[in-house]
């Protein structure tokens, strides 16, 4: 069973990310990921952001930040 971030992500993905013309894919140099609308060089509309952690968020972007709506999804480490 996926867990909710998962699905969160997917719908994302396939509601703004699939099939959309638009959208590049960019390795960063900080093995950071950005998958989304770019322009001018920079994430600027609907994207997915991956962090060298794991971390993701995906929503709004301006001008290379994020901004207005979107989700981030936290690492969550456990010690027992």
């Amino acid at each position: 069973m996926k867990n909710e971030n998962t699905k969160l992500l997917e719908d994302f993905k396939r509601k703004y990310i699939t099939n959309n013309k638009n959208i590049k894919k960019k390795v960063l140099t900080n093995n950071a990921a950005y998958e989304g609308e770019i322009e001018n060089k920079k994430p600027n509309g609907k994207g997915i952001f991956i962090f060298e952690s794991g971390e993701t968020y995906f929503g709004d972007f301006v001008e290379g930040s994020f901004h207005g709506s979107g989700t981030y999804i936290f690492n969550v480490f456990y010690i027992y």
